[in-house]
């Protein structure tokens, strides 16, 4: 994972780094789906991950995300912070 700071320096809205924003923003309206945050596929997140690292905008809703693959990247994205 990367710092905290250098997130937020490069990558920040604000106090809150873009990912969590995306994904909280893409989220909001799947709040009653069963098992939101159930494990995904992790070659999936793995390749999104992937992506996120590399700079590639995503846009869940033009790629059809699944909703739990998104909720399991943010919680993969605090994971990763360094404590």
């Amino acid at each position: 994972g990367s710092p905290l700071e250098w997130i937020m320096r490069f990558q920040g809205v604000g106090f809150v780094p873009n990912i969590v924003v995306q994904c909280i923003q893409y989220l909001w309206d799947e709040l009653n789906t069963n098992g939101l945050f159930q494990p995904a596929s992790v070659d999936d997140l793995e390749v999104l991950i992937d992506r996120y690292n590399a700079g590639q905008k995503i846009n869940f809703e033009l790629e059809n995300l699944d909703a739990n693959l998104v909720a399991n990247l943010l919680l993969k994205f605090f994971e990763m912070l360094p404590e």
